[in-house]
Order: C-alpha cells, then sequence, then structure tokens
C-alpha cells in the first residue's frame, strides 16, 4: 500500500511542477504580448513603435516582435534585449507566416503554443493581433517568445530530485519496517521458541515413562500371575507421567508469564527420597532439610540428574553407581563415569550442545528450574572419577519456621491445674 500511495505522489509531484512553470512562462509571455498590443497605434496606415519603444518591457525578459502578416509589410520590429540566441531572420519569416495564418483565419492566437523552428531550439509563444480601426482589418500581430530549455532543465531537477527523495524514502520505510517488525515479531518467534522447548522437553521427560509403562502393559498381559504386583506400580507410573505433564504445563506457564512462580516449604529429602524410589541401586545420605520450591519441578530436576548420571555415569560395560546425598538444601549427584571434559563443561546446560551424544535437554531442565527457585546447578570433576552435580536451593528462612513451630505450640493443650488441685496437702 505505501509503494502505490508514494507512485501517486511522485506522479503528482512531477506533473504539477511541469504545469506550474508553463503556467508560469505562458503568464508571462500573455502577458507581454497584450501589453505590447494595447501600445501599439496606426499612423498613416502603418503602426507607431514609439510607445512601444519606451516601454520598460521592450528592455525586458522575454522578448517579443511586431510582424505585417498578411497585412501591408514592414519590416519586423524586435524588442531591444535578445533573450534567447535565435537566428532572426529566419525567426522573422517563420512567426510571419504565424501571424499570416491566424489573420486568413480570423483567429486571435492568444493561445500559447510551442513551435519548432528549423535549425532551433523549441519556442514557446504567445501572439496578440493588432487591429486596424481606419482600414476594420488586421493590421499586425505582437508575438512574445521564450526558449522553453531553461523551464524543461528545471523540471528534469525536479523529476530528479523526486525518484531520490521516493528512493529515500522507501529506504527509510524499509529500515522502519525492519525496526518495527522486531517487536511486532518477537512475541510470535518467543512463542514458537516457547512451543518448541514444550514439545522438546515433553519428548525427553515422557520418554522414559511411556517405555516403563509400556513394558509393565506387555508383561502383566503375558504372565496373569504378575497382574495383581504390576497394577500397583503402573498406576504409579501413570501418576507420574501425569505429575511430568503438569510440570511441563507449569514451566510452560511460568515462561510466558500468564503464571507466577509461588514456592512453598517442603521436606527435600523425602521429596528425593521419592524419587529414589525407581532407582533402588543409588546410594543415598538424605538428611532433614526444608526449602521453598515446586514440588513437581524439583522432582523433575532431581530426576533429570539421577537419570544423567544413570545414562552416562559408568565406564562401558559397567552399572551405574550413583551416590546421592541431601543436606543444607543442596541435592548432589555423584556418578563413577568418565567425567566432563574442560571443552564440554561451559555447554553442558545448553540444550543440543552437551557433546555426549544426547540432547542435553535434561540438564537444561534442571538449570532453569534451579534458576526459577533462586537457586544454582554446578558441575565439578569428583576426585574418585566421574561427575558431581551439585543443585542448590535456597533453605526455607528459619524465621518462618519459628513462627511455624510457635504456632504448634500454641495449638497444643496446657496441662490442667486441677490435677494440682487434688493432691493431698502434706
Amino acid at each position: 500500500m505505501f509503494v502505490p500511495a508514494l507512485a501517486v505522489l511522485a506522479v503528482t509531484i512531477v506533473w504539477s511542477d511541469d504545469a506550474s512553470r508553463h503556467r508560469r512562462l505562458d503568464d508571462g509571455l500573455r502577458r507581454v504580448s497584450a501589453a505590447e498590443t494595447r501600445l501599439a497605434y496606426f499612423d498613416r496606415g502603418r503602426i507607431a513603435f514609439d510607445e512601444i519603444q519606451a516601454d520598460d518591457l521592450h528592455a525586458d525578459c522575454p522578448g517579443f516582435v511586431v510582424v505585417a502578416g498578411s497585412a501591408p509589410p514592414f519590416p519586423a520590429h524586435w524588442s531591444r534585449r535578445e533573450c534567447d540566441s535565435v537566428d532572426r531572420a529566419t525567426l522573422a519569416r517563420r512567426l510571419n507566416d504565424e501571424a499570416a495564418q491566424a489573420m486568413r483565419h480570423h483567429a486571435e492566437y492568444s493561445q500559447p503554443r510551442t513551435i519548432h523552428p528549423p535549425g532551433e531550439d523549441p519556442l514557446r509563444i504567445s501572439m496578440e493581433l493588432i487591429w486596424n480601426e481606419d482600414t476594420g482589418t488586421w493590421g499586425g500581430a505582437v508575438i512574445a517568445m521564450a526558449g522553453t530549455e531553461g523551464v524543461e532543465a528545471a523540471h528534469r531537477r525536479v523529476i530528479l530530485l523526486t525518484v531520490l527523495g521516493c528512493a529515500a524514502l522507501l529506504a527509510l520505510a524499509g529500515l522502519a519496517g525492519h525496526a518495527l517488525a522486531g517487536p511486532a515479531m518477537r512475541p510470535v518467534v518467543r512463542a514458537l521458541e516457547q512451543q518448541e522447548t514444550l514439545l522438546a522437553d515433553a519428548a525427553h521427560d515422557l520418554r522414559s515413562p511411556v517405555a516403563a509403562l509400556r513394558v509393565l502393559a506387555e508383561t502383566a498381559e503375558a504372565d496373569p500371575v504378575q497382574r495383581a504386583e504390576l497394577l500397583p506400580r503402573t498406576v504409579r507410573l501413570a501418576e507420574r507421567m501425569s505429575g511430568i505433564i503438569d510440570g511441563l504445563l507449569t514451566r510452560a506457564r511460568l515462561a510466558a508469564g500468564v503464571e507466577r512462580f509461588l514456592p512453598q516449604p517442603l521436606r527435600l529429602d523425602q521429596l528425593v527420597e521419592g524419587v529414589l524410589d525407581d532407582h533402588p541401586e543409588a546410594i543415598t545420605d538424605l538428611r532433614p532439610t526444608v526449602v521453598s520450591g515446586d514440588p513437581d519441578l524439583l522432582r523433575r530436576a532431581v530426576g533429570n540428574l539421577i537419570d544423567n548420571a544413570r545414562r552416562h555415569g559408568h565406564a562401558p560395560g559397567e552399572p551405574a553407581r550413583i551416590e546421592v546425598t541431601v543436606a543444607d538444601g543442596r541435592v548432589t549427584v555423584a556418578d563413577r563415569g568418565p567425567g566432563i571434559h574442560p571443552d564440554v563443561a561451559d555447554t553442558l546446560f545448553t540444550r543440543y550442545q552437551s557433546g555426549s551424544g544426547s540432547t542435553g535437554l535434561g540438564l537444561t531442565i534442571a538449570r532453569w528450574i534451579a534458576d526459577t527457585h533462586g537457586g544454582t546447578l554446578s558441575v565439578t570433576a569428583s576426585p574418585q572419577g566421574g561427575a558431581v552435580f551439585v543443585l542448590a536451593l535456597p533453605t526455607h528462612p528459619p524465621a518462618a519456621r519459628k513462627r511455624r513451630t510457635k504456632a504448634r505450640r500454641t495449638r497444643l493443650p496446657t496441662p490442667p491445674t486441677v490435677t494440682k488441685s487434688k493432691e493431698p496437702n502434706t
């Protein structure tokens, strides 16, 4: 819409400039021809030029000439100042023919027009016929003339400036559109990135539970004797998948800004113990600690760290050895694998750049959860070999624990005084 409007504007500017320049030129020519015609008078049948020669226009531009046309001939009378470089003898013959034709047709050629004399540049002329009242016929014509080269050159400059201005406006419009498109498209790009992140996280977190659920279902179908034992595990696994989906949706809503993160006090050791139910091979040291956080998100973070250690924290052909420690708001997951290469440590928590052949989504999600809780997730090398991941979370404020303790104490019943009143006096 902008380009057609700009094209219409440019055409309007060019057309208006051309029309206005020619109008000004024509108005000047008409003024000269009309003024000199009024000054012409006849003496003894011939035109007298004394008043014309005394007029200021006689020495000004545009120039003019008085010719006989078809009237009794007389020498062409030119204005004093030569405004255009022309061959006056040749041009006088051409203008005399123009005047004669006008007289034959009894027309006043007051309307300016352009003529093209042989070998000369185009000329714009304005003609006024002189009426001889003594004879009742035309007695001559005053023709004002001016070259159009100056007007055309100025008009070409306007065209050039208009084209350059339109090009500059198009460039500015393009830059402005680019600058405005960035903020306008940023929410769309962010929404697409969040959608891609949600799908990738869902695929990552649901891959293992779905595979385990399928194994349980196939085993129960093949062995009816184990159905009673497998059914509770299937239900727990389905509940875990439901929690994972809720966590994914919660993260998506938090990232989109439609939901606020509202942590709550929880026992971190008990939460980790629940996650370790599916990993009995892990060596644990869980000490009571209270933190503020979202239980579903923290389960995902701890589960991703344990799953990462189980997958990559062991030597080829050997079972994984995982040590999990909880104390002072910190969850430490250590393994006995090949460790972390220094070149990989910087990109370990960046999705699709883990450098270990995996997508790195698990550690990326765990880092995001730690940042959301105001904590940190770091990795160091273990002295025994392998990697040590430390998830550090802010502990629950002691003042809050004191308030809860005080509140619980106020709810405790006080010892009745009646008991003392029943003791015998000695």
